[in-house]
């Protein structure tokens, strides 16, 4: 990464963005609707012009009737008591049953919801992102939880040959990759950045085992499934394509000289991801840590995490702080 404030200069990097980088974007102060978090997922989903989908209300009316008639619950707890109802049903069938199939199609609905209340929230580029975009450099990685393509849209406008999609997300990408890129004049990286993406992303499409197409509007589609992982209990990461990016995020964590934590606050729920940093952080390599989260406990958690405070910590309280702390971006 490219910051001459920084202590190791160039160090290899790895970035990993939580939902708090979506909701902390630079247009998010006067947007109508936010990016969502997992608390806020339902509340959000009701006021957004999203909530008037078919799908939508049958989601909504599912979340009021059996946990809260305020949308006040997370949605990682709605679904992995779904995926054990739906679990249930069909391993202790009696009869149809009176609400027998409901489980399965309400995680139905989410999936086609979730391009939908994105469509409504992420309404331009980020600065914050383009930043952070601008100042990587070959070899670094990012790993991202989020399904929305603020980091990939800032990747192609702002990281050149340093940026391909073809090969960048960790995937095979057969078709579609250009619509990622804007390459000028100059020689590709051997190297490029990595962009792993281990819940899936809307731009991607399922190719049924032939590879990935990369769907220009990501959120102009009629549903993610395939192509994500939900917010479920057991999440199908040793499927494909999702196995080969958690295999490549294994990989670059080994590498990892400086870790930037941006919007994560490693949930308990994340059972996962917390496995995987524990498993593949190096304490001994990883030399700086900078977390951004309003809470200083996030800090002391991936603290916790490396075993010790590496040479050089610093704690951010919002995407906007760290960004001013990167270079600016050319011609903005």
């Amino acid at each position: 990464m490219r910051c001459s404030r920084l202590q190791l200069g160039e160090a290899q990097t790895l970035v990993i963005l939580g939902a708090g980088a979506s909701r902390g974007a630079s247009f998010v102060g006067g947007a109508l609707y936010k990016p969502p978090l997992d608390i806020d997922y339902f509340r959000l989903l009701a006021v957004s012009p999203a909530g008037r989908s078919q799908q939508a209300r049958a989601l909504l009316k599912y979340v009021r009737d059996n946990y809260s008639p305020t949308l006040d619950v997370s949605m990682e707890s709605v679904f992995v008591e779904l995926q054990g109802a739906a679990e249930f049903y069909r391993d202790f069938k009696i009869d149809r049953g009176r609400i027998m199939g409901r489980p399965q199609r309400t995680i139905e609905h989410f999936y086609r919801v979730l391009p939908q209340i994105l469509r409504h929230s992420i309404t331009e580029d980020c600065s914050h992102h383009s930043r952070l975009a601008a100042a990587l450099e070959p070899r670094d990685a990012v790993i991202s939880l989020n399904y929305d393509c603020l980091i990939d849209s800032a990747l192609k406008q702002h990281a050149g040959r340093k940026w391909d999609p073809a090969v960048g997300y960790g995937l095979r990408i057969t078709r579609g990759a250009s619509a990622w890129r804007d390459w000028g004049a100059g020689r590709a990286a051997s190297v490029p950045i990595r962009l792993l993406k281990l819940h899936g992303s809307l731009n991607w499409r399922d190719r049924k085992g032939r590879g990935l197409l990369a769907v220009v509007n990501p959120y102009d589609r009629a549903s993610a499934k395939g192509v994500i992982v939900p917010p479920l209990g057991r999440k199908p990461v040793t499927e494909m394509p999702f196995k080969e990016v958690w295999t490549e995020a294994r990989v670059r964590l080994r590498a990892a000289r400086r870790l930037i934590v941006i919007g994560y606050s490693l949930p308990a729920a994340d059972y996962l991801v917390r496995a995987l940093l524990r498993a593949d952080l190096d304490p001994e390599r990883v030399a700086e840590l900078l977390v951004v989260d309003p809470s200083r406990e996030v800090a002391a958690k991936f603290m916790e995490l490396l075993h010790r405070a590496p040479r050089k910590v610093m704690t951010f309280q919002s995407f906007r702080e760290f960004a001013q702390y990167l270079p600016a971006v050319k011609g903005s």
